[in-house]
């Protein structure tokens, strides 16, 4: 019985016309591949210092003595990071926190 259930499961996928779609997939556990220039502008991303603004409660660029550089912020709450063309600073920490390059 399975196995007709199956024959026509895949009858049926094979009857609908193949329609071509971007597809994007994020690959921060299987490893961000990333070009030069892009890993460039990620490193200085992270690099910058962030200060969390109590009202928003988002991570703001700063100078400020309390600042965090941005390999120790959550790059979610960071203003206007945009996690589709760079990925989140910690995205290559090991589980004891150090950050593997």
């Amino acid at each position: 019985m399975s196995r007709y259930v199956l024959a026509f499961f895949v009858i049926w996928l094979c009857a609908f016309d193949a329609s071509a779609r971007v597809v994007t997939m994020v690959t921060w556990n299987l490893g961000w591949h990333m070009d030069i220039e892009t890993t460039r502008r990620w490193i200085e991303a992270c690099n910058r210092r962030y200060a969390k603004d109590p009202t928003t409660g988002l991570w703001t660029a700063s100078s400020a003595p309390e600042s965090k550089p941005g390999w120790f912020v959550d790059a979610f709450s960071i203003e206007g990071w945009d996690t589709a063309q760079l990925p989140v600073c910690n995205v290559y920490r090991e589980r004891d926190n150090d950050i593997v390059l």
